[in-house]
């Protein structure tokens, strides 16, 4: 027996979907060469399964963190790049 998916759930699945399809669409446009993927862990693991095979070739780093709340100049210290 499944348990229902809440509705929460169901959201960040759809948007797992669409960044996915962005970072899809940016590759196919040369807007950039490589990614570095920061997000909570749930959500990377939904965003990880949605990307597209050539698009996770271009993932040279992922970070399982909530970093939403930093300003600018925190992140940069928070990422090694």
């Amino acid at each position: 027996m499944e348990y229902p998916t809440g509705p929460h759930e169901v959201e960040s699945e759809k948007f797992a979907r669409a960044l996915a399809r962005v970072l899809e669409s940016g590759l196919a446009e040369h807007a950039y060469e490589r990614l570095i993927l920061v997000a909570p862990p749930h959500f990377l693991g939904l965003l990880r399964s949605a990307l597209h095979e050539n698009v996770a070739k271009q993932v040279q780093l992922s970070i399982d963190k909530d970093y939403a709340a930093l300003d600018p100049s925190q992140l940069a210290d928070r990422l090694p790049i």
